[in-house]
């Protein structure tokens, strides 16, 4: 037992940095001010500044650290004390442990900013390095490690039993879909149950596998707790989730502004472009008339028009999306964007040759044509192509830029001329 606790008491002191709750020791510790504190199970207790003599600060880390190696089990169960002492004409606390001196600490170690007095951060010490003794003192006795480990164990047995739980509960979870969907007892059409049963029960094992993470990262967290050797790592392990879920709190009702004012973009732009779609109903019934816009032309009008106001929705929401301003999405529009310029050049030249076409009413639906080599029933003119039903039957699609640029026949107009 003598070289266990003998192993732990020479990783007493760490040199790695952690957050403090004090005044002393330093946020974010440079090395010289790493060196001058005091450390103990990762936990920092108190930075060292006065000089005694030729004894440096470090040295006295160092000090410290012999000290503190040579303290047995017995010494451990003894409570820590402060004692007023005055050193090299300096009044000074030295904190105790069984009668054996530990920390000294002066007035010359305070910071000027702090407003503490020597009594004040004495007991601060204390307070700290008390919290470390008691933990040392309970988890390296034998029952409290054999206790920790049956811990451990019914945790594992119960975080076995919840992995097994949730696969049992979302085997259940498809075969309940499965049979509502043979049965035929949802209020979806039985085609549309089918498709979404899949995606409920996929949702559900979803949910199972983040809950199972969870689990596990609580579990890791609570048992690393158990053990003094792993302590600090259960302590990062809550820090960091805390802190996550904090951030993700911060950001969210941070984005909520922002993304009511999307909501309201969105719901004018909807509503704008229903009047649009009512005025442009009646000038295709042709119950009302409106310059430049002809019946024939009203379908591909809607298109243009509803493109144009949800781009300018767009431009006018984009910076109120949550993460605009990042990296990540400038990224991810220049992708796009890049895309859209290499791929679209020919696709905007067959709709433009398509506008072209709609807009100068050369043809219409039903006329009948000859195109090339092509001779039949327009059957309909998009954005992309027009397609033809020829004499035999077959449907013919050729590209509006080929239309555009080729000779045209009506032969509708031609007889209807005749």
């Amino acid at each position: 037992m003598n070289k266990v606790l003998l192993i732990f008491l020479m990783c007493f002191i760490s040199a790695l940095a952690f957050p403090s709750f004090a005044a002393e020791p330093r946020q974010q510790p440079s090395e010289q001010e790493r060196a001058r504190t005091v450390y103990i199970f990762h936990q920092p207790i108190v930075m060292l500044q006065a000089k005694f003599g030729l004894t440096t600060p470090e040295e006295r880390v160092l000090r410290i650290r012999n000290t503190l190696r040579n303290f047995t089990q017995a010494d451990l169960r003894e409570p820590l004390k402060i004692v007023p002492i005055t050193r090299y004409n300096q009044p000074g606390r030295l904190i105790v442990m069984n009668g054996k001196p530990l920390l000294l600490l002066a007035q010359a170690d305070l910071d000027e900013g702090d407003d503490l007095t020597l009594d004040q951060a004495a007991q601060r010490v204390l307070v700290r390095m008390e919290t470390q003794r008691t933990a040392l003192r309970d988890q390296f006795d034998g029952g409290w490690l054999a206790l920790s480990a049956v811990k451990t164990a019914a945790g594992l047995l119960g975080l076995i039993l919840f992995f097994y739980g949730a696969y049992r509960s979302w085997r259940w979870v498809r075969r309940y879909y499965r049979r509502r969907i043979i049965a035929n007892r949802s209020w979806l059409p039985q085609r549309w149950r089918r498709f979404t049963g899949a995606i409920e029960a996929r949702l559900y094992a979803l949910l199972m596998i983040l809950l199972g993470m969870v689990a596990l990262y609580v579990w890791l967290s609570w048992v690393f707790s158990l053990f003094p050797w792993t302590r600090v790592w259960g302590t990062s392990l809550g820090d960091w989730s805390i802190r996550v879920l904090r951030e993700i709190a911060l950001s969210i009702a941070s984005a909520l502004p922002g993304l009511m004012i999307v909501l309201i973009i969105v719901l004018i732009t909807a509503f704008i472009l229903k009047l649009l779609k009512v005025v442009l109903n009646q000038v295709e019934a042709g119950r009302l008339q409106l310059p430049g816009i002809h019946p024939e032309t009203v379908g591909a009008t809607r298109k243009l028009i509803s493109v144009v106001v949800w781009l300018f929705a767009l431009s006018a929401a984009y910076p109120f999306l949550p993460g605009a301003n990042s990296l990540a999405f400038k990224g991810i529009s220049v992708f796009f964007g890049l895309m859209l310029t290499l791929g679209s050049a020919g696709v905007m030249n067959h709709a433009m040759s398509g506008l072209v076409l709609i807009y100068s009413r050369a043809l219409r639906k039903g006329d009948v044509i000859r195109v090339a080599d092509n001779e039949g029933l327009v059957s309909e003119i998009g954005m992309l192509a027009t397609k033809i039903i020829t004499r035999e039957n077959y449907v013919v699609t050729v590209p509006n830029a080929v239309v555009v640029s080729g000779k045209i026949t009506n032969l509708s107009a031609q007889n209807s001329g005749g």
